[in-house]
């Protein structure tokens, strides 16, 4: 009964470790992709963000899709309409 109990441990152990070391990374690019690496790390450095908050911001906008356009019409990113206007800043 040990012996069993052990096998299936050693497994479960294995299982989890194959799971962390080559299947994790594969969804994580999947859902993150790095297109954009360049400019996370720009940003990030920048404005002392976590490249993490950055990349879940693009991924909460525009799903990583550089063709979305916002309920707003705005592109690619949400900075380009209302206050964050480039004509909105030069008038303040």
């Amino acid at each position: 009964m040990k012996k069993k109990l052990s096998i299936t441990l050693i497994l479960i152990i294995l299982i989890v470790i194959i799971f962390k070391i080559f299947i994790y990374p594969m969804i994580l690019k999947r859902l993150y992709p790095d297109n954009y690496s360049e400019y996370v790390s720009e940003y990030s450095e920048k404005y002392n963000i976590e490249k993490e908050w950055i990349y879940a911001l693009i991924k909460a906008e525009s799903n990583f899709k550089e063709e979305s356009i916002s309920r707003k019409r705005c592109n690619r990113t949400y900075a380009t309409y209302g206050k964050n206007s480039r004509r909105s800043i030069k008038r303040h």
